[in-house]
Parts: C-alpha cells; sequence; structure tokens
C-alpha cells in the first residue's frame, strides 16, 4: 500500500512540475511580448535591471535550445515577432537551409558529398559543425542531410580522391 501511495505522489508531483514549468514560460513569454511591445526591442545583454537581465537570458534560451522547442511554442514565438538570431550576427550569419542548398549544388558539381578545404572553407566549416553539433538539429535537418547522402563521419582521404 505505501509503495502505491508513493507512486501517485510521485505521479502527482511529475504532474505539477509539468503545469509550473509550462506556467513558467508563458509567464515568461507574456513578460518578453510586453516588453518587446512597449519598447520595439529587446532587453540588453549589459542591463542593469535585473529583471531585464533575466528576460534576456530567457530570450537566448529560446534561441539556444529553438530545436527543443514545441511546435506550439515556436508558433507562439513566431506569431509574437520574435527574432531568433541575435542582431550581432544578422548579416553575417547564413541560414541553415540556405547553406544545404549550397552543400547540394557543391555535391552536384564535384559529384561527392565531401567537401574539400580547398574548395571550400565556408561549406567545409559548415558540413564539420553538423556532424559536431547533429544532437541540436532538428529531426527534419538530419532527414535532409541523410536523404541528400550526407557523410556523417569525415573522411579526408575520400575528399582529397573526389577532386582529383
Amino acid at each position: 500500500h505505501k509503495e502505491a501511495t508513493s507512486r501517485e505522489n510521485n505521479t502527482r508531483l511529475i504532474i505539477h512540475n509539468n503545469r509550473c514549468n509550462k506556467l513558467s514560460w508563458q509567464v515568461k513569454f507574456e513578460t518578453w511580448k510586453k516588453y518587446y511591445m512597449k519598447h520595439n526591442s529587446n532587453p540588453r545583454s549589459n542591463s542593469k535591471n535585473v529583471k531585464d537581465k533575466s528576460l534576456y537570458q530567457w530570450i537566448m534560451e529560446q534561441r539556444r535550445n529553438r530545436n527543443k522547442l514545441s511546435a506550439e511554442r515556436i508558433e507562439l514565438l513566431d506569431a509574437a515577432g520574435f527574432v531568433w538570431e541575435n542582431s550581432i550576427m544578422v548579416g553575417k550569419s547564413v541560414s541553415w537551409e540556405k547553406r544545404f542548398e549550397e552543400w547540394k549544388e557543391y555535391c552536384q558539381k564535384y559529384n561527392t558529398p565531401h567537401v574539400h578545404f580547398s574548395l571550400s572553407q565556408t561549406l567545409y566549416a559548415w558540413a564539420n559543425k553538423q556532424r559536431k553539433e547533429r544532437e541540436s538539429l532538428s529531426a527534419v535537418q538530419i532527414g535532409l542531410l541523410d536523404k541528400a547522402g550526407f557523410m556523417w563521419k569525415h573522411d579526408p582521404v575520400a575528399a582529397r580522391i573526389a577532386i582529383g
């Protein structure tokens, strides 16, 4: 009987924690939305205001964990005008999709999925990043790479042979 009661209490605690996490996220989201509507920008990392600094950290967490967020949360953020890239990076970074398309063009041009450093340092770095950060890629991104023949293990010999 004690074991059953203990399991029930654990289940209740898990349900309570899930509700609190959902509520906490919703509260932060609403706080961000109000801030953004009032200031037409996000709080800065160097803000002296503790609440603004906490909100900045929440924003960065959403950006870092985009691939782990539920579709519902992404929709809410998108609908509210959430900017997924830090303004410092805008203009310097290229979307994953654009790089993926460039990689596919490279594969067609050189008839190989192996990117050689001397032919494209940018794509070489991008391909290595995909390998190193596979866990943080979305299932869709992994599926696209797999379908296109992406080599998850870098083979420098094959890359050299491919270009002659």
